[in-house]
């Protein structure tokens, strides 16, 4: 068990709000978010869902958003979506990606980050090399100013399982964590399977969403397992 999970599990770091003698501290809550709203700003991380935009109401620290469906609906484009558009709104992103290489998730994350910006680049003619090499450089020059966007595939991990995953919030501390593959993440107990594997998993990063106070959106492929 690594020292993140360690720290995870510790019980005398539990700290009680009291509904009663803390209540005034919800009202300075409140008007914080009175304040922004005010503002047109959304409470909490903008979600790039209008049906939620709309009600200003956005992904807040401590949650955990799965995304599940069959093979080729599009979820892990949904998934870079969401992250680009937190990334947008100053979050820092953690991409964990057991599936794509980070070649693959730089890519979509171009098309699908200068369109937030009111560029177009096509993923298909990114991927044979057919774009104007010109206003793509100047696109990826822009970036560079930043580094709040880390990808981490596979092929740097040899696998994931909820301890490397820990480890690597650990290290760079996002606001927001998406992790492009729910199912391939491996357990780190040999004897669970299966949906086994997956609880695991699920709950783990749920108390990581609230220990670091971070938002963990997550996809996951459906199947009978």
């Amino acid at each position: 068990m690594t020292g993140a999970l360690q720290r995870l599990g510790r019980k005398d770091e539990h700290s009680p709000s009291f509904a009663d003698r803390d209540a005034l501290e919800r009202l300075v809550q409140v008007k914080v978010h009175k304040a922004q709203t005010e503002k047109g700003q959304p409470v909490g991380i903008r979600t790039g869902l209008l049906v939620l935009d709309t009600l200003l109401l956005g992904w807040l620290p401590g949650e955990f958003i799965l995304i599940q469906g069959k093979p080729g609906v599009g979820k892990s484009w949904l998934l870079l979506y969401m992250a680009c558009v937190a990334y947008k709104e100053e979050a820092k992103v953690l991409l964990v990606s057991p599936e794509m290489s980070k070649l693959e998730q730089g890519l979509r994350w171009d098309v699908l980050m200068a369109a937030l910006y009111e560029q177009q680049f096509s993923h298909s003619e990114l991927l044979i090399g057919k774009v104007d090499l010109k206003q793509y450089e100047k696109w990826l020059k822009g970036l560079t100013k930043r580094a709040d966007f880390p990808i981490v595939d596979a092929v740097d991990r040899g696998g994931f399982t909820l301890n490397s995953i820990l480890d690597l919030v650990e290290e760079h501390r996002p606001g927001v964590l998406a992790v492009d593959g729910l199912h391939l993440i491996q357990s780190t107990r040999e004897e669970n399977k299966g949906w086994e594997t997956m609880k695991e998993v699920v709950d783990g990063l749920k108390n990581a969403a609230q220990y670091y106070h971070m938002v963990v959106l997550a996809v996951n492929q459906a199947q009978r397992g």
